[in-house]
């Protein structure tokens, strides 16, 4: 009975520091595998975060992108400070919704919302374009259209117009872009947009729908039609 005992015993122990040797050896294989996780991850984000900072014009360095977010910030800060004073005299004065019918829109055509700044993701920098009211827009990524590539042509559509064009003389003056602009309730761009762009500049008083539907007056067209009519096959 005591051999027995004994060799019982021998071979819970057996099975119990193979357990082990297996535990020690799975942990040791598992770390190495979490280290080579870890410097692949790494390697991983460190390519994509070179990827961002050298891709093109004003990103090819992170300093000089970071120059141009604090330059545009300060820019539209400063634009904001200046509405603000020039039309309330104070913030504290100044309504969440100043535009409530046509006469008071046309003395203030914003709300607190325009001073915001666009909440959507963008890999490159964002930039108000036009007036801090209706009528301009959060651009991303204005410095790639500043240095678009030459051997493309730049195309912006640009749908309600109305008769504010502050956003499309911006475009027109900064880029070497071409802009076609759709409204159907005026005959032309806003008094804004300046006689030596209009080469590059092109409107036509239709409406943007779903479905093309010439039997309306104006016509409506929708973006691909348009596209197709302009000999465009990107924007």
């Amino acid at each position: 009975m005591g051999h027995m005992a004994m060799t019982h015993n021998r071979r819970i122990l057996q099975m119990f520091c193979l357990a082990s040797a297996v535990v020690f050896i799975f942990g040791t294989l598992h770390f190495r595998t979490e280290q080579a996780n870890v410097h692949s991850v790494s390697e991983f984000a460190s390519s994509k975060a070179s990827n961002l900072v050298n891709m093109h014009g004003s990103q090819k360095t992170m300093v000089r992108s970071m120059v141009r977010s604090e330059s545009v910030w300060a820019k539209t800060v400063n634009r904001r400070h200046e509405i603000i004073a020039a039309d309330w005299g104070d913030v504290s004065e100044m309504p969440l919704y100043s535009a409530v019918d046509r006469v008071s829109f046309d003395a203030h055509p914003y709300n607190i919302w325009d001073f915001m700044p666009a909440s959507y993701n963008c890999p490159w920098d964002v930039e108000r374009i036009g007036r801090m009211g209706d009528g301009g827009k959060w651009v991303c990524g204005m410095s790639r259209y500043e240095d678009y590539p030459k051997d493309r042509e730049c195309v912006i559509y640009s749908f309600g117009v109305c008769d504010e064009s502050s956003f499309e003389q911006e475009m027109l003056s900064r880029t070497k872009c071409a802009v076609w602009a759709y409204d159907f309730s005026v005959v032309d761009f806003g008094k804004q947009v300046d006689s030596k762009h209009r080469d590059r500049a092109y409107f036509k008083q239709v409406g943007v729908t779903g479905t093309t539907n010439t039997t309306q007056n104006p016509p409506y067209y929708s973006i691909a039609d348009l596209m197709e009519m302009n000999g465009h096959d990107y924007v």
